[in-house]
């Protein structure tokens, strides 16, 4: 019985307390004489969530970082198959801090697969342009957490049915 308990209260705590995983890596892409290493928070993003990006511009030949860099960010939301879809949802001209660090924020507004631009130098240059692919998804935390709350009901509903169950059992048996 004590066993029973045990792996019940577990099993309870282990699907009603949420669990967070946190993870972080970076990315790095050259654009004509720059090479540009994103990261990005949180690293697989929510629909209406904040990410923060970080792209540290460096010089391949001398590793060294490069300040006061202007470039372009622009934010593609893109169609799958059909590139004449595709829809510019965001542009914004930057420079580079001391550190050669571009800080950018952007909150994306549905499910779907976004490109994110670094351009540096003339706006058609391909050649001293960048991309980074984003697919942020769905938050199915409310509908996980609904239907942690029926399990939990239905767990105490089931242990009261067993309690007076066995009540009435034993009660037959003794009479």
């Amino acid at each position: 019985m004590k066993r029973f308990l045990f792996c019940a209260v577990f099993a309870i705590l282990l699907f009603c307390l949420p669990s967070i995983t946190y993870a972080h890596g970076g990315v790095e892409k050259q654009a004509g004489n720059i090479l540009v290493t994103l990261f990005q928070t949180p690293l697989s993003p929510l629909v209406r969530e904040n990410v923060n990006f970080a792209f540290i511009l460096t010089d391949p030949t001398k590793t060294k970082m490069l300040k006061n860099k202007q470039a372009r960010i622009v934010v593609t939301q893109t169609t799958v198959g059909d590139a004449t879809k595709d829809t510019i949802v965001f542009t914004k001209i930057v420079k580079s801090d001391t550190n050669g660090v571009i800080n950018f924020s952007y909150s994306f507004p549905k499910t779907n697969y976004y490109d994110i631009d670094l351009a540096f130098g003339k706006p058609q240059d391909e050649a001293n342009t960048t991309g980074f692919l984003v697919q942020p998804r769905e938050n199915l935390q409310n509908n996980i957490q609904f239907l942690e709350i029926i399990c939990v009901i239905s767990l105490v509903f089931n242990f009261v049915f067993i309690f007076f169950w066995l009540r009435n059992f034993l009660r037959l048996i003794r009479s």
